[in-house]
C-alpha cells in the first residue's frame, strides 16, 4: 500500500508591526503660547482627554477678508490674522456609556463629556468662572492644530431607566489660534542729557549771567544744566 500524502495547512502569521489608528485627542493650556499646561486636579498631570472613537469626518473651513489700517501678521485673541479669518475645524464626537465600546464604558457617557467640557471648554459649566475657553492642542490627522472651542452643541439621544444619559452626540466647531511670539524686551531709553545754554557764537558772554547771582550760584546753576561754557563765562566776565 502506498502512502496518500496529507495535505498540511500553513498559518500564515504577519510579520509587521500592526499600526492601529491614532485616536482624537485634546491638551488644554492656559495661554496662546502653548507653553503653559492645565493640570489635572486628579491626575496632577496635564489636563487631556482622548476621545472613545474617531469622529467619521472632519472639516476644515477657509476664508480671507480685506483689512485696513493693521498691521501684517498682527493677531487678535480669537486667532485672527491681517488679510485672514481663523481657520475653522468642525466635526462630531460621540460618548457612549451603552458598553457598545466596552464593558468599561458602560454608563459614562456623561462622564466622558464632562472630562471633554472641562478640557476644551472650563473646569466648571455651570458657573461663569472664565472669560474665555482653554487653549487647546488638537492631535489628529498626522498633525497638529492649535486651537479655542468657538461652538458646540450636545445632543442626548439614549437614556438609562434612571434617566442616566447613555449617548451623547456632541457637533463642535473650534477655531484656530497662531501661537504668541513672546514679545521682544523692551528697549531702554536713553536718559535725555541736561545741558545748559550754551553761548551762541558771537553773543556777549555777560548777557547768558545774571548779574545778581554769586559766583558760587553760577557755578551750581552750570554743574546742575551741565554747561561748562556758562562757568567759564563767569569766570571770562569775573
Amino acid at each position: 500500500m502506498t502512502d496518500v500524502p496529507v495535505n498540511k495547512e500553513r498559518t500564515i502569521k504577519a510579520t509587521g508591526k500592526v499600526d492601529y489608528a491614532q485616536k482624537m485627542n485634546f491638551k488644554a493650556f492656559h495661554d496662546v503660547h502653548f507653553k503653559k499646561p492645565i493640570e489635572d486636579e486628579s491626575t496632577h498631570e496635564q489636563l487631556a482627554f482622548t476621545v472613545q472613537v474617531n469622529p467619521d469626518s472632519l472639516t476644515r473651513s477657509f476664508s480671507t477678508k480685506t483689512v485696513e489700517n493693521k498691521k501684517i501678521r498682527s493677531e487678535s485673541s480669537s486667532g485672527e490674522g491681517a488679510g485672514f479669518d481663523s481657520e475653522n475645524y468642525s466635526f462630531d464626537l460621540i460618548f457612549d456609556g451603552t458598553g457598545a465600546l466596552g464593558a468599561s464604558s458602560i454608563g459614562k457617557a456623561d462622564e466622558y463629556f464632562q472630562k471633554f467640557l472641562s478640557t476644551v471648554y472650563a473646569k466648571k459649566t455651570l458657573k461663569a468662572v472664565k472669560k474665555e475657553a482653554n487653549f487647546v492642542e488638537l492631535n489628529y490627522c498626522g498633525d497638529t492644530f492649535y486651537c479655542k472651542l468657538s461652538s458646540l452643541t450636545a445632543k442626548y439621544t439614549m437614556f438609562g431607566r434612571n434617566g442616566s444619559p447613555l449617548r451623547i452626540k456632541a457637533s463642535c466647531t473650534f477655531i484656530s489660534v497662531d501661537k504668541d511670539k513672546p514679545d521682544p524686551p523692551p528697549k531702554k531709553a536713553k536718559e535725555a542729557t541736561k545741558s545748559g545754554p550754551d553761548i551762541p557764537d558771537g553773543a556777549d558772554p555777560k548777557a547768558s549771567i545774571d548779574p545778581g547771582d554769586s559766583y558760587e550760584e553760577t557755578v551750581n546753576e552750570a554743574k546742575k544744566n551741565g554747561s561748562s561754557s556758562l562757568m567759564n563765562c563767569r569766570q571770562v566776565c569775573d
